[in-house]
């Protein structure tokens, strides 16, 4: 993360985290905040916390419905 995914500034600072646990940001530019994720494919997925295993076991061709 070098630059707030809503106005391109690099002056930001912490800003305490979110409910499951990642670093939340503000941007001092814009004053809207965002976490680490923000402008990745992971952005607004639920369930953040079990894709890392999701995709080792679809990476393996586990069948979905064992992954699940």
């Amino acid at each position: 993360m070098s630059v707030c995914p809503h106005c391109d500034s690099a002056d930001f600072t912490k800003y305490g985290t979110t409910g499951c646990g990642q670093q939340r940001y503000k941007c001092k530019s814009c004053e809207r905040t965002f976490n680490s994720l923000a402008g990745t494919p992971l952005a607004r997925m639920r369930r953040q916390d079990k894709w890392h295993q999701y995709s080792e076991e679809m990476w393996l061709t586990t069948k979905i419905r064992q992954v699940a």
